[in-house]
């Protein structure tokens, strides 16, 4: 039997946290890391870029965040990911707080299951193992991959994770056309990082990333964040 591969969309959000879009983007790039290693199915980023029509002439796009398709467009874009399935979510912060999240099999282009998890308060970060179970259960799988360890011990710290993985996302949108504001993104970054190591000294993937953008960055001369966040 073909290991599944699943295309993963990065999830929007809904509701007046101005926080929430980077957590719900970013949760679903997490999910991504976290099988990084998985040889029961492959998970892997499906970013959507849309061109207007101003743009279109020089070629400049845009990413698209947080598309929630039907079944029929998400296998459309299964396809062209060469995936066997495609999952698509939100993050919801109306009357309560709640992570809805799809899967669709690209062949037949119906759900493969669908989950409404709720995020009860300071929770966010159960929301990551929670789903890569739920996940290997539709897909039908035994995974090696940890699915039950949290990725950090508080909201808090794992809040301040997924932030500064948006902002390193939007530092490396920004480097090829605007080097000084792709600075200050990567310096959010950093100080994001190391926000969430003082909330969560064994916070590893903030360690990770926090080594890897410092060591980046010191590399493209910016020495000075680089060093104090190190």
């Amino acid at each position: 039997m073909t290991a599944p591969i699943v295309a993963v969309i990065p999830f929007g959000a809904r509701g007046g946290n101005v926080r929430a879009g980077a957590w719900a983007r970013q949760i679903a790039r997490r999910l991504v890391d976290r099988f990084a290693q998985e040889t029961a199915f492959t998970l892997k980023p499906l970013f959507l870029v849309t061109m207007p029509d101003e743009a279109a002439a020089n070629g400049t796009g845009y990413l698209v965040f947080g598309s929630t398709p039907d079944d029929k467009l998400a296998a459309q874009y299964g396809r062209g990911a060469s995936a066997s399935h495609v999952l698509s979510g939100v993050y919801r912060e109306e009357d309560g707080r709640t992570m809805e999240v799809s899967l669709v099999e690209v062949d037949s282009e119906r759900s493969a299951g669908s989950l409404a998890l709720p995020v009860p308060e300071d929770a966010l970060p159960a929301v990551e193992p929670a789903l890569g179970r739920w996940l290997a259960e539709s897909l039908g799988v035994a995974p090696s991959t940890d699915v039950a360890s949290p990725p950090a011990a508080t909201e808090a710290a794992y809040a301040e994770l997924l932030e500064g993985m948006d902002h390193e996302v939007n530092a490396t949108l920004l480097r090829a056309g605007d080097a000084a504001r792709a600075g200050a993104e990567t310096a959010e970054a950093l100080a994001h990082y190391l926000a969430a190591l003082g909330a969560d000294p064994a916070c590893a993937a903030a360690e990770e990333r926090l080594l890897f953008v410092a060591a980046e960055a010191l590399d493209r001369g910016g020495a000075d964040a680089s060093i104090r966040a190190l």
